[in-house]
């Protein structure tokens, strides 16, 4: 599935809404290529389809509810491009490729940057530079960002998990952890997201 759209849908100033933090963060993101893990097929399509039924406003404000169920899943930057652009070698992206695998693995539990470091066989220092040059962000960032995801996904899929339970998934330490994450990132609360995402009217 391609989602393709103007850039003119996501204007600026409607961004800057607190409504539209999750929006705008994934605006930012798809400034470079994205895929995505679409962790609820169904309600994505059931959300796209509600916008094909739409007309006027009602379209536009459908297409951003279907944008905000898809800044929920997990997603990752297709950095090979970008990595060669960079001047990495074909060690590099290797060590490119070990990074995404091992954090993707190992996001929910227990999991420190010196470890990332040995894996790839550099010193911390030169490791945290290495992974802001071929990640675009911090080793923290990219670990929070992947726990939210998470999160985001079990809150709009798992309504028998509580938001303790949805935490310790989530690799997050704490419910406080949870959600000044979940705040930070995606503007909203956990509870309120869930409660978003379960009670949405999609009818025509």
């Amino acid at each position: 599935m391609v989602l393709r759209f103007k850039r003119e849908t996501l204007p600026p100033q409607l961004l800057k809404l607190p409504e539209m933090a999750a929006l705008a963060t994934l605006r930012k993101a798809f400034e470079k290529p994205l895929v995505f893990e679409v962790s609820d097929r169904e309600r994505l399509r059931s959300r796209l389809r509600s916008v094909d039924r739409a007309q006027g406003a009602l379209r536009l404000a459908r297409f951003y509810v279907a944008l905000e169920l898809v800044a929920g899943f997990r997603y990752f930057e297709v950095v090979d491009k970008q990595v060669e652009r960079g001047g990495f070698s074909p060690r590099d992206l290797a060590r490119v490729e070990e990074l995404k695998r091992f954090m993707q693995e190992r996001f929910s539990g227990e999991v420190s940057r010196g470890e990332a470091a040995r894996l790839v066989g550099l010193e911390e220092a030169a490791f945290s530079r290495f992974f802001r040059k071929a990640m675009g962000t911090t080793f923290v960032d990219y670990l929070s960002s992947l726990r939210v995801r998470r999160a985001a996904a079990l809150l709009g899929n798992r309504r028998d998990l509580s938001l303790d339970e949805v935490a310790a998934q989530s690799g997050f330490g704490s419910l406080a952890s949870l959600h000044r994450q979940f705040k930070k990132r995606l503007g909203t609360t956990p509870d309120s997201y869930r409660k978003a995402a379960n009670s949405e009217i999609l009818a025509p």
